[in-house]
């Protein structure tokens, strides 16, 4: 490349100026330069020569390598539309300082005062194809005028961008912005910036011409006063932009905040913005006093746990009861409760935070649902409750219909202590039995289990250990003849029988135990049990249905022939089932006990002993 004169870069110079001066020294503008190849490539500079000896140019060649990277990496961070500068420094120095090419760099860190982007003669926006550097095309000499001064906070923002690009050579005056790209700070300053003007459009950040210092400078100021006084500021700017939002969808947070809401967990979602949803979920915690949507999976979760009043929902759920349970707390007083109001006039209750808190944390501690019990017990949840209803009657829910249980603690931990105070042992010895064997293959009922638990916990009968793996009490290795023993004499001893046992008691289907109560030909009683109603049988019904029926089948089992036979051969002699199949549909043949049954029973028994005997 043919250049006469080649002008070393210097230290803070920034990359277009450089260009600049280089196309001036040689008369040319920037537009020839770059039609000769000429751009900011630290490789062409060096090769060039328009650095000084290797020996002193390290820390320039650095420098030059970093702006380098900036402009290749983030070239959106660069204001190319107007050219900006500050008279003083630009007295001092004939040199373009690199910040005064950064978009939103609009105020010198060195003098306090705003940027100028305009002749003070012409009142033209500078071009960078002007002729000079330190002229304007007008003629007008640049430096020879003065800039206004700009607040504090302005200048400490354009000292953040400056850091961004060069660390090393400046600190860091915006802690926020520590940690930032330059990119990223930029995009901080146009949010803060667009959303915190008071008269801002529905999609402010779309802002035509932030190059120049007319439309910047309220972006910048605005931004400024909200980093320099975080996070009081902000959440004043939040107010403002609640108050601002239509009455229509207003109980939404999207409806009140915009599109601000969505850019906040979308459009910035590096960990370098943590702060920024931080301070917002602070503001929403304590200002809030709309609904969270089910949907709404950014703050359901969170939200709760920070907000000192609650939605009704969300205490709902934190407590797991129903809307009507919640009720009955608040009028008794045990929750202070605050009505509240929407702007379209739909009421939220909301509930104190830390008294259901409180009321969860003393409800973990003493009482569980059937969920936990379940998993705690490692059944399933109807066996739970059966188990439940039986050692404890009184246990109830919450709520109506629908509502959770609410089974004191005390006694999942009495019945999980019988296995921890067991060994666990990797394998079943022979003979042994183990819980859940019992529950999935032997014909016990409900009540039989339940019998069998409450057994445990008195010591009547115990666990010998808890096999290896396996979760909660279905663990629990019995000896299998000990077992059979104890549910043999149970049996016998019991004062009533449910219909599941009354069946164990008969071995016949449930559906026929069922059947023969509901044809009252045994009677049973119903029974409250804990929110249940039952029907049982007692010993003393049960003797009576023995005294006054058998089954065909024990007769056939006596007669050594078949059910079907015995009804056949029963009905030629007169005698008929009081039910089964050709009766009433019962699967089961019944008979009445009777002196003309036993008659024809003789009758048969000696019949078929002749037929044998010919045989």
């Amino acid at each position: 490349m043919s250049l006469l004169i080649r002008p070393h870069l210097t230290d803070g110079e920034g990359p277009q100026g450089f260009l600049f001066r280089v196309a001036e020294a040689n008369g040319l503008g920037l537009a020839a330069l770059c039609e000769l190849g000429m751009h900011f490539d630290v490789q062409l500079l060096d090769n060039l020569g328009f650095f000084p000896l290797q020996s002193v140019s390290a820390g320039l060649v650095s420098y030059a390598k970093s702006l380098e990277r900036h402009l290749v990496h983030q070239p959106q961070s660069w204001n190319r539309e107007v050219a900006r500068y500050c008279p003083e420094c630009l007295r001092d120095k004939a040199c373009w300082q690199f910040g005064w090419e950064i978009l939103f760099f609009d105020a010198c860190p060195i003098h306090g005062t705003w940027l100028i982007d305009r002749c003070p003669a012409c009142n033209e926006h500078l071009s960078w194809g002007r002729p000079e550097m330190r002229r304007c095309a007008c003629g007008a000499m640049l430096g020879a005028y003065s800039a206004a001064p700009c607040p504090e906070s302005v200048t400490r923002l354009t000292k953040a961008l400056a850091h961004c690009v060069m660390p090393e050579e400046t600190g860091a005056p915006v802690q926020i912005a520590q940690t930032m790209s330059l990119i990223q700070l930029q995009r901080l300053i146009r949010l803060l910036g667009a959303y915190g003007d008071p008269v801002a459009t529905p999609r402010p950040q779309k802002i035509l011409g932030t190059g120049r210092l007319d439309i910047s400078w309220n972006v910048t100021s605005l931004a400024a006063e909200i980093l320099e006084k975080w996070p009081q500021s902000f959440f004043l700017m939040l107010s403002h932009m609640e108050g601002a939002a239509p009455k229509v969808g207003s109980g939404r947070l999207n409806g009140r905040f915009g599109h601000f809401y969505s850019l906040l967990y979308r459009g910035f979602p590096e960990p370098e913005f943590d702060f920024l949803r931080r301070a917002f979920e602070e503001y929403v915690a304590e200002h809030w006093k709309g609904s969270f949507g089910g949907r709404n999976r950014r703050l359901i979760d969170s939200m709760p746990r920070k907000m000192a009043w609650i939605p009704a929902k969300h205490a709902r759920q934190i407590l797991g009861i129903s809307q009507r349970a919640l009720d009955r707390l608040v009028t008794a007083g045990e929750l202070s409760s605050e009505l509240r109001y929407g702007q379209t006039g739909r009421s939220f209750l909301y509930v104190n935070r830390r008294e259901v808190e409180v009321m969860a944390d003393s409800k973990a501690n003493s009482v569980v649902d059937l969920v936990t019990a379940s998993s705690l017990l490692g059944l399933k949840k109807s066996r739970v409750a059966a188990l439940i209803l039986l050692l404890m009657p009184e246990v109830r829910k919450l709520g109506e219909v629908g509502s959770v249980w609410k089974i004191p603690r005390t006694l999942i931990d009495e019945v999980l202590a019988i296995g921890a105070a067991l060994p666990v042992r990797p394998s079943l010895k022979e003979g042994e039995v183990s819980l859940g064997h019992v529950i999935r293959y032997w014909p016990w009922s409900d009540r039989a289990f339940g019998h069998c638990i409450e057994a445990c916990i008195k010591g009547d009968i115990l666990p010998v250990a808890h096999a290896q793996g396996s979760r909660g009490i279905k663990g629990w290795l019995f000896k299998s003849n000990e077992l059979k023993a104890w549910h043999t004499s149970r049996a016998r001893n019991a004062d009533s029988y449910s219909i599941p046992e009354l069946a164990e008691r008969f071995s016949i289907k449930q559906e026929v135990a069922y059947f023969l109560v509901r044809k009252n030909l045994i009677k049973a009683e119903r029974v409250k049990v804990g929110r249940k109603t039952s029907a049982l049988v007692s010993v003393e019904n049960l003797d009576e249905f023995e005294r006054r029926y058998v089954f065909g089948r024990d007769l056939a089992a006596e007669l050594e022939i078949s059910p079907k036979a015995i009804s056949e051969k029963l009905a030629s002699l007169g005698v008929c089932a009081v039910s089964g199949p050709g009766v009433d549909g019962c699967r089961q043949v019944l008979f009445a006990k009777s002196v003309e049954l036993n008659s024809a029973i003789v009758l048969l028994s000696r019949s078929l002993r002749k037929f044998a005997t010919h045989q």
